[in-house]
């Protein structure tokens, strides 16, 4: 039988290694593409990407996306909807920031302020985003394997 494939959009920062856990159970079933956020400058290239992987297939694809990855999502199954099959969502929202007729999200003088801070201190800017992501009992492995996958995304 023919294996279905899947797309994979991590978060923002985020590359392959953040579905580690996901990538064995999900490989029985799909054909797994990655595409990742390194050397991104604008939304629009990383959706660029994205279009390009699908095309490769030659047939609709399902897309899972985390975070950023599901907004992403989001965008290309409504630009596109005859190339996916279908979508999952982690941890996504319909936007990144808060509005007026949208409370959810980071206030937007937030995300400013925090592209601001990446020019003057990346490090501490992907810190505190970092721990903003986390809570709970996940919080301190969260930590430790962004930290670990930070120390090889910026080699």
């Amino acid at each position: 039988m023919k294996q279905l494939h899947l797309v994979m959009l991590p978060g923002w920062r985020m590359e392959k290694a953040a579905f580690q856990p996901l990538i064995e159970p999900l490989s029985e079933v799909f054909q797994l593409l990655f595409v990742e956020w390194r050397g991104v400058k604008a939304p629009s290239d990383f959706k660029e990407r994205v279009i390009k992987k699908i095309i490769s297939v030659g047939e609709p694809v399902f897309l899972l996306g985390w975070s950023l990855g599901s907004l992403a999502a989001l965008e290309i199954a409504s630009t596109y909807p005859k190339s996916i099959k279908g979508l999952i969502l982690i941890g996504g929202t319909s936007r990144f920031t808060s509005g007026e007729q949208y409370p959810f999200g980071w206030h937007p003088r937030i995300l400013e302020r925090m592209k601001k801070q990446m020019q003057q201190n990346k490090e501490k800017t992907l810190t505190v985003f970092y721990e903003a992501m986390f809570s709970g009992t996940g919080k301190e492995e969260g930590l430790k394997s962004l930290r670990k996958r930070e120390c090889t995304h910026d080699r």
